[in-house]
This record gives C-alpha cells, structure tokens and sequence, in this order.
C-alpha cells in the first residue's frame, strides 16, 4: 500500500468554519500512487485525486480530527494519517456574579470580582476586568486565568455608579463580556470632617449643656454616620 500522508496542516485560523488542510505527498513504489481520500471524525471517505491540500465545506464549532490516506492504482490503501483541530466562531459567553448591583464596598479594601465564562478555544489566560468610575472604563487587570475569581483592591474613591466588566477573547480572536447588572457604590473615608466647638480655649463647667458642632461633607453618607467622643 502507500505510504501514509505526513504533516498535515490545518491553514486557516481557528474562527474559520470552512478549514483549509495540505500535507507532504505519499508514495507507492509498484503501481504508482492514485488518489487521496479524506474524511472528519467519524464520516465518510471522500475521494480527492491527487491534490495535497483541500478545503473542507462547513464544520461546526467544536474539537474534530482530519482524517487523509493514501491509494494506489490498484486499490491498496495506505494508513491515515490525522490532526486534531478546533472550530470556534461563536464568541465566549461570559457572566458576571458579583458585584451584580447594590453592593457598598469601601473604597482600599479586598473584594472578590466572580464570574462565569465559557468558550470551545478558551486558551490560559483570556479575560480582562475594568471598572466604571462614573465616566471611563479603567482597566483592573488583563491576561487572567478564567479561574472565575479575582481579589480586586478596590480604589479609594467615591463611586455611586461603579459597575464591573469581565471580558473574555478565544484562541480565535472571538470576544464576549458582560457587565455588573446595575451600579454598584464605592464607599470611602468622608472627604471632610470639622469640629466648629469646641474647638479650643473654652471653659465648660462640669454638668452643664453645651453644644458640640461640626461639619461632614462626602457623597456617601448615611442618615446616622456620627459617632461623638471626648478625651479625658
């Protein structure tokens, strides 16, 4: 029989549905070489002629195998050889779990970014995270694991907009996000606290009334954020 077809080749990318393979021509020694015949997974063989490369019609996304052997002009055929490959045209579905809307996280403190994302090609390290800041997307971090978790150190500002975007890119170049689904609030120390009195130099006599007073200004406040302490 001839020999078996050798380095196969797959020439188009990964987001290509319609796959392009060559490879190294066989040989027969008595007869003469015939034809080749090509099949993926688990079909049927496909006469060709002699030509070492061929583009294959539509295949769906996911892992298949190419299948190329050899025959002769008397009907020996040769072993197959084979490649592996991958067809991914769909973008990854990705899914953001938290933050997801109406979280207060305090503006220096460790938070935990999870999320979701699926693909046929995703490779080792696909995904990007950002955050809104009221008026721009700012970049957290990009080539990460889609190990669906990411200790984030929140920035010390003040955000009642803030969302969390995760994006993920496959092996093909495809792209697919999501976005925290509605805002989220970075909450950090008030911008402004001043005590007006006492403030130094009075003479308060024991069991009297008096007034303390102060101002506190920050756009996060609550309806009771004060607390009152004296220094004896």
């Amino acid at each position: 029989p001839p020999t078996t077809p050798s380095n196969i080749i797959k020439t188009t990318p990964d987001g290509d549905n319609t796959p392009t393979f060559t490879w190294n021509a066989a040989s027969d020694a008595l007869s003469g070489l015939a034809s080749y015949e090509v099949k993926i997974d688990g079909g049927g063989w496909t006469n060709i002629g002699k030509v070492t490369t061929y583009t294959w019609g539509i295949v769906g996304d996911g892992s298949h195998t190419f299948y190329v052997r050899a025959k002769d002009a008397v009907g020996n055929i040769g072993t197959a050889g084979s490649l592996g490959f991958i067809v991914d045209t769909t973008s990854p579905v990705v899914t953001v779990t938290s933050p997801n809307g109406g979280e207060y996280w305090a503006g220096g403190s460790s938070q935990n970014i999870t999320w979701s994302a699926t693909d046929v090609s995703l490779g080792a390290t696909p995904i990007t995270l950002k955050y809104y800041d009221g008026a721009n997307w700012v970049t957290i971090a990009t080539g990460e694991a889609n190990d669906g978790s990411y200790t984030w150190t929140v920035p010390p500002l003040n955000i009642s907009t803030a969302r969390v975007r995760v994006t993920a890119v496959d092996k093909a170049g495809n792209g697919g996000s999501d976005e925290s689904n509605a805002s989220f609030t970075i909450v950090s120390a008030p911008t402004m606290v001043t005590v007006t009195s006492p403030n130094g130099g009075e003479y308060w006599a024991g069991g009297s009334s008096q007034n303390i007073t102060w101002s506190a200004a920050d756009v996060n406040l609550g309806p009771t954020p004060i607390t009152i302490e004296y220094y004896n």
